[in-house]
């Protein structure tokens, strides 16, 4: 739907805002100026731009996928190799989808101690 186009535009928009935010506080990207509090933003902003990798090539197609099986075997009940491929694409999703929630909290938790680092 509507959310499915909409939301990764919206994560790219952040992780651009966040790359330009990160450029303005470390400027200088030499070894010695390479505080906890940039290694933690470092970090953290590594993990969310992997989660939203894994979110575009992994979730994204795996999802449209499910939808285009359901919508193929619509009120009838699925065929056994219908029923196999939905249960390995629901594996799938539910595999990636914590992947994505892991590495998002990861991220989440770098900011926040940066919040905090000297």
């Amino acid at each position: 739907g509507k959310l499915g186009a909409i939301l990764p535009v919206t994560v790219i928009l952040a992780i651009a805002s966040g790359l330009w935010l990160y450029r303005i506080d470390f400027p200088q990207m030499q070894i010695e100026f390479f505080t906890r509090r940039a290694l933690d933003y470092t970090l953290g902003g590594f993990l969310a731009i992997i989660a939203f990798i894994v979110g575009i090539s992994i979730n994204l197609p795996t999802g449209s996928k499910i939808a285009v099986l359901a919508n193929a075997i619509g009120p009838a009940s699925p065929t056994a190799e219908q029923g196999a491929e939905l249960a390995r694409l629901s594996r799938k999703l539910l595999i990636s989808s914590r992947a994505v929630a892991i590495l998002t909290l990861g991220a989440g938790a770098f900011m926040a101690l940066a919040r905090f680092a000297r």
